[in-house]
C-alpha cells in the first residue's frame, strides 16, 4: 500500500467515537501535560540523587559528638564501648552511658557512616548499672546485657538478656535466662551458687549455655553439677528456643531456677 493510499483512509471509521471526541481536548491541554510530566521527572531525579530521608539516617538527640550537649538524664556523654554487626551483617559502633539514677545504661548503635541504627536502655532495680558484653556470631553479633533479677537478705540473682540489632526491626530480645545466683544462710555462708558459661559455642543458629551448680554443706564443701542447655534459632518466632532433646536440662528446670 502506498503512502498516498494510507493518507486517504478515513481513520474515523475505525477509531471509537469517545477517542475522537477527546482528541481536541488532549490537543488543547497537551502543553499542560508536558509541563506536568517534566516536573515529575525532575522531582524524581532530585529525590533519587538527594534523598530527603535516608534509609539509615534517623535523627536522635543521643549523639556521641563532643559538640552535642549531654541529655539531662545521662550522667555523662556517650562513649564508644565496642563494635558489632547488625542482623544484616553491617558494621556498627556501640556507644553507652550511665543514667543519673546510677543503675541504668543507655545504648546507642551507629553505623560506620555516622547514621543512627537504634537505641535502647537497660535498668537495674538497684545497685550499679548493668554489665554487658558483645558475643560474636558467624554473620552478625549479639549484645548481652546482665541485669539484677532480684535481691534481698542472702540472695542476689542476675539475668543475661541477648539482643540482636537491626535497623529495620530495632533491638530484639532473642534469649534470656538466669545467669548467676547466690544464696547465703543467716551467718553469711554460701550454701548455693549458680554460674553460667556461654563460651562453649555460639553461631547464628545455635547457642550452648553451660549451667554450673554448687550445693554447699559448708563454705569449703560443695557438690558441683554441670548441665548444658542447647538453644536453636526459631526463624518463625524470631528468637532462640530450647532443644529439649539435645539439652541436659529441661525448660521447666530453667524456668524454676532461683
Amino acid at each position: 500500500m502506498s503512502l498516498r493510499s494510507l493518507l486517504s483512509i478515513d481513520f474515523k471509521k475505525y477509531v471509537p467515537g469517545f477517542i475522537i471526541n477527546i482528541l481536541p481536548k488532549l490537543k488543547k491541554n497537551l502543553g499542560g501535560f508536558l509541563i506536568l510530566f517534566l516536573t515529575l521527572t525532575v522531582t524524581l531525579f532530585w529525590v533519587e540523587k538527594y534523598p530527603l530521608f535516608s534509609d539509615k539516617k534517623t535523627p536522635s538527640s543521643l549523639t556521641p559528638e563532643s559538640d552535642k550537649k549531654t541529655p539531662s538524664f545521662l550522667e555523662s556523654g556517650l562513649d564508644m564501648v565496642g563494635k558489632a554487626r547488625d542482623m544484616e551483617g553491617e558494621n556498627m559502633q556501640i556507644f553507652a552511658a550511665d543514667t543519673k539514677s546510677g543503675h541504668g545504661k543507655i545504648f546507642v548503635f551507629k553505623y560506620d557512616d555516622g547514621s543512627n541504627a537504634t537505641a535502647f536502655s537497660a535498668e537495674n532495680p538497684s545497685y550499679t548499672s548493668p554489665d554487658f558484653r558483645i558475643v560474636e556470631g558467624q554473620s552478625h553479633d549479639w549484645l548481652v546485657v546482665t541485669t539484677i533479677k532480684n535481691w534481698g537478705t542472702g540472695v542476689l540473682n542476675h539475668i543475661d538478656t541477648w539482643y540482636v540489632v537491626s535497623y529495620w526491626s530495632g533491638n530484639s530480645v532473642v534469649l534470656s535466662y538466669l545467669s548467676d545466683s547466690n544464696l547465703y544462710d543467716g551467718g553469711g555462708t554460701l550454701i548455693y551458687k549458680l554460674t553460667t558459661d556461654a563460651s562453649i559455642g555460639a553461631d547464628d543458629k545455635s547457642i550452648e549455655i553451660k549451667f554450673i551448680f554448687d550445693d554447699c554443706e559448708t563454705q569449703n564443701k560443695c557438690t558441683k553439677t554441670t548441665k548444658v542447655a542447647y538453644y536453636v534459632w526459631d526463624s518463625e518466632k524470631g528468637f532462640f528456643v530450647l532443644d529439649e532433646k539435645k539439652s541436659e536440662i529441661s525448660s521447666w528446670e530453667i524456668s524454676n531456677l532461683m
